[in-house]
């Protein structure tokens, strides 16, 4: 939970609060898929039956995932067709990796908002809607 005061002069008339996630959670998340992409298939040994790996450390799994590029629906997967990614960005969420080498489509997409609000006395807001074109990539 994390907190700021308003007020005039840095008294505390109102505090407002939020809920925030851990700092260090990105950095978690990070390490989380760089230890993903490095995962280690585990299987039972034959003589044994003990799971043989290499390292406490090592991120290890006994079942490979699924192929989340397809749509499957017996495994609840949609897929990536029709996905929205981002061109400029690399790795997971960008369209090379999303789109699983299938290829991204541009479309324009018409942003209708209200802008140059101005105040007036007393006591309405005007504003003028202003039309802007935003580029979205989606994969093929």
């Amino acid at each position: 939970m994390h907190c700021k005061c308003h007020g005039v002069s840095g008294t505390c008339n109102i505090r407002t609060c939020w809920k925030s996630l851990p700092s260090k959670f990105i950095e978690v998340g990070k390490k989380l898929v760089n230890e993903y992409s490095r995962a280690i298939e585990i299987k039972a040994g034959v003589r044994t039956g003990s799971l043989r790996y290499s390292s406490t450390n090592d991120l290890v799994y006994v079942t490979k995932s699924p192929d989340y590029c397809n749509f499957d629906a017996k495994l609840g997967s949609y897929g990536t067709s029709g996905r929205a990614c981002n061109k400029s960005l690399t790795g997971y969420a960008g369209c090379e990796s999303m789109c699983c080498g299938r290829g991204y489509s541009t479309k324009l997409i018409e942003k209708i908002e209200r802008c140059q609000c101005k105040y007036h006395y007393c006591c309405y807001v005007k504003c003028k809607i202003c039309h802007t074109w935003i580029e979205r990539q989606y994969c093929n």
